[in-house]
């Protein structure tokens, strides 16, 4: 079996994530979703586990949990050296859930949420030669734990307990249909600090811990079974965010994050135990380069509750690319991304209902091939919309 046609494979096995640059997932709880998730200096409401576990402990409200639902429609494009433009539109859907419980001083939660992919692509036989669906996806159930220090100050941590999948459906010219199946699991931590110094202002500020994860299952080439595995670094990052109270009904909030995506400078992985010759077998390495660099986010947006309950939601976001244009492919497409955010929430009793609705703006880049004297360009894109609804319990 010729090495090539497996590193086809591997070439074309990882997708990233649609809103943030690299496999970055920011699609974490309806409300923070539509504020433009600018609420590291606000967090209070469940998603807090994720944003700003300290804000957990500054809750009014003694239970709250929250089930949401996401659905992601992007459009990946790509345009061949040929001038010709296609597109892949993989929709997905994925539930999250928040649950949180204050005690005096203490607060204690649990959350289930996607922090990396759940996003992928689906391109046809008639759009690059060779048909190939790749998702990749990331779950975290994540416990946490608040402590107030003060009337002002109030610290928090997290454990994630990530769960991590690819599956990969392709063809190779020469071998046929080829397909991957891997999981797998790693722990990493968190935590973050908000202060109100007075009943206007927030200031906050979250970490998350770097990982490594390994993914183990099955590669299918040619109607046999492989093992194989994969290995990557998922980065730490840094949250600063404040928030204004402009009134008891409208508050506004922004926030800049930094990833260390630059961690991610090779995916390695391994098929093992392939027949190269009658009676000999060997480990195929399908390692790649990736080469991501370190990315910066920054968002801002708001909320205003009228006394009737509805509480309308704005945010804007800009996310700037991670992956080098060197290492892109038509399976790995990352641009910088405009980002508008809107939504709605409405309260009745201890019920309320939550919507978010957003479309990404990417802005196009071309990679320049040099084969002797001539120059061979290609375009990438990517847009999306997202969906998320909620519904959050008070007690």
């Amino acid at each position: 079996m010729k090495k090539g046609a497996i590193l086809l494979v591997f070439l074309l096995s990882f997708s990233p994530m649609l809103m943030a640059g690299a496999w970055d997932n920011m699609l974490i709880g309806t409300r923070s979703l539509a504020m433009a998730t600018a609420v590291t200096g606000l967090a209070d409401d469940p998603s807090a586990i994720f944003y700003n576990p300290g804000g957990l402990a500054f809750y009014d409200y003694s239970f709250r949990f929250s089930v949401e639902g996401v659905y992601v429609s992007p459009k990946d494009a790509y345009t061949s050296p040929m001038g010709n433009t296609v597109y892949s539109e993989l929709k997905s859907k994925y539930p999250q859930a928040f649950l949180a419980y204050k005690k005096g001083r203490w607060s204690f939660a649990l959350g289930l949420y996607s922090p990396y992919g759940q996003g992928g692509v689906d391109w046809k036989r008639e759009q690059l030669g060779v048909p190939l669906k790749s998702v990749f996806g990331v779950y975290s159930i994540t416990p946490a734990v608040a402590y107030r220090l003060s009337d002002k100050v109030a610290i928090g941590a997290n454990l994630n307990y990530y769960y991590g999948s690819l599956e990969v459906d392709t063809e190779d010219l020469t071998y046929g249909p080829m397909k991957i199946n891997e999981s797998g699991s790693t722990f990493t931590g968190g935590f973050g600090i908000l202060i109100r110094p007075n009943d206007r202002v927030g200031i906050g500020i979250t970490f998350h811990g770097p990982s490594d994860i390994t993914i183990k299952g099955t590669t299918t080439i040619m109607g046999m079974d492989f093992d194989s595995e994969s290995k990557a670094k998922l980065p730490y990052n840094f949250e600063f965010g404040v928030s204004y109270r402009v009134s008891d009904n409208f508050v506004l909030g922004m926030g800049v994050g930094y990833s260390h995506w630059s961690v991610m400078k090779e995916l390695e992985g391994t098929i093992k135990n392939v027949p190269v010759a009658p009676g000999v077998f060997m480990d195929i390495d399908k390692s790649e380069d990736f080469d991501f660099n370190d990315l910066v986010n920054f968002k801002m947006g708001g909320e205003y509750t009228f006394d009737s309950g509805l509480t309308v939601r704005f945010g804007m976001a800009y996310d700037t690319k991670a992956q080098p244009v060197e290492t892109l492919s038509p399976a790995n497409i990352d641009v910088d991304k405009v980002v508008f955010m809107g939504g709605f929430g409405y309260t009745v009793g201890r019920f309320q209902l939550n919507f978010t609705a957003l479309h990404a703006f990417g802005k196009e880049r071309t990679k320049t091939t040099i084969l002797g004297p001539y120059q061979i360009h290609e375009k990438y894109n990517l847009d999306a919309t997202v969906l998320s609804l909620g519904i959050v319990y008070s007690y």
